[in-house]
């Protein structure tokens, strides 16, 4: 039994340039910086900069304007008693296409800095206070000494010419532990959790008995569990403990919630306090109204090469020739050199050179010889000649060097006694007859 059905579908194809387009859009400022540089590598149709053409026409139409303005405008009297204050005189009336060359920097102050700005406000001795200073030098950027006590002491003989026990660089090391963010100061991780849970066991006092409980569950862990607490034998430690599963799960949620690295907690970054901001878009007040557009201030100006530009209108362009290709056309009283690359139009300018001797100069095509290297070249030639010429080119020699040269050979080589129905041999050829 036959069934007759209608449907009806509604499909979307996107195009490899709509796909690429999209991606692109997605694209941060910054990775878009980094994708145009990758592009201006690999195409070597593309370049960096501004068309010298337009350039130039901009130059000058600005350069007249700005002379025709300043003539018309200058007024002599007008600088001598003038108390205008400055910010009357500001303006913003730079057009839209006029780019914003200012960088915003971001403020505040590095890890260091605030640490050491931390000690300042702490009522300790002097020697203490310098020790201190000296440990926070040797903090890494997530806020641990690496470094242990004894190569410190050191290198304050050494080098400082101070002598210090070992005592007075830990009470040092003790008063840098106080600071924030809580864990700066450790000598390992171990150390780093066990700071900043025992500071917020201290500082928590009002909070739910639940809460304290599984924070001094999360110190004990830390203190006496910690190897099994690092190869997640949790099991083993709910039995050392005596806790239930839930006891467990809410004391690790107390450690996993603390900072590995609390140096790089803030905001702020341990190589400089200005950092430079790159915003996506950019956000102006124009006759009070908000104007929204995108950053483009990174994003280099691109053209197409000049060199690839002329050689796709010279394929575009068929019949068309320029100066240089004009001449070598039609001059044919004195020996011509051409000198020209791939894709310059050198078979085009060889096609219109025979059309021109043919028609123009009555050469006959007999007493015209077009040579070149390959075959396929050469057929591309004939076909070419036929279509510019339309029959007109019988009688012309066009053929590569090898089969000139055997064609001279055949019809020549009687004089030198030899048959003219001899064979050729390339390599291959030699090897097969000695085999």
């Amino acid at each position: 039994m036959l069934r007759h059905s209608l449907q009806q579908k509604l499909l979307q194809k996107l195009s490899p340039q709509q796909i690429q387009l999209m991606k692109l859009l997605q694209l941060p400022t910054t990775e878009l910086e980094v994708r145009i540089k990758e592009e201006l590598e690999a195409n070597p149709a593309l370049e960096e900069g501004q068309d010298q053409e337009e350039w130039d026409e901009e130059l000058s139409d600005a350069t007249d304007e700005e002379a025709s303005e300043a003539m018309d405008d200058f007024d002599f009297d007008e600088y001598l008693d003038d108390e205008t204050p400055d910010y009357r005189l500001s303006a913003q009336n730079h057009g839209a296409d006029i780019e914003d060359k200012t960088v915003p920097f971001s403020g505040g102050a590095t890890f260091f800095e605030r640490l050491r700005d931390q000690l300042g406000l702490l009522d300790v001795a002097t020697d203490i206070h310098e020790l201190a200073e000296h440990i926070i030098g040797n903090l890494d950027e997530a806020g641990y000494l690496r470094r242990d006590l004894e190569s410190i002491v050191n290198d304050l003989a050494f080098t400082e010419g101070i002598v210090v026990e070992r005592l007075q660089l830990e009470d040092a090391l003790e008063v840098i532990q106080r600071l924030d963010p809580a864990g700066v100061g450790a000598r390992d991780l171990k150390e780093c959790l066990l700071l900043q849970l025992r500071r917020k066991f201290e500082t928590d006092s009002g909070s739910k008995l639940v809460r304290r409980i599984s924070q001094r569950l999360g110190i004990e862990i830390l203190e006496h569990h910690f190897e099994a607490f690092s190869k997640k034998h949790y099991g083993r430690i709910q039995k050392k403990l005596d806790i239930d599963e839930e006891g467990l799960k809410d004391a690790l949620d107390e450690i996993t919630q603390l900072n590995p690295k609390p140096g790089n907690s803030g905001a702020e970054s341990s190589r400089g306090s200005a950092v430079q901001i790159v915003p996506d878009f950019l956000l102006a007040i124009e006759d009070n109204e908000l104007r929204l557009q995108l950053n483009q201030r990174n994003a280099p100006e691109l053209r197409i090469s000049p060199m690839y530009k002329e050689m796709m209108e010279t394929y575009s362009s068929g019949a068309k020739t320029n100066s240089q290709q004009k001449d070598a056309v039609t001059t044919t009283q004195d020996p011509v050199l051409i000198l020209a690359g791939a894709g310059s139009g050198k078979t085009q300018v060889i096609i219109k050179r025979i059309a021109y001797l043919i028609r123009k100069k009555q050469v006959p095509p007999q007493q015209i010889l077009a040579v070149t290297f390959t075959n396929k070249a050469a057929e591309e030639m004939r076909e070419r000649l036929k279509g510019t010429l339309s029959g007109k080119q019988i009688g012309v020699h066009l053929s590569t060097f090898h089969a000139l040269g055997v064609n001279m050979l055949r019809k020549s080589i009687h004089h030198l006694g030899y048959s003219p129905n001899f064979i050729i041999y390339d390599k291959n050829d030699q090897l097969s007859a000695i085999k």
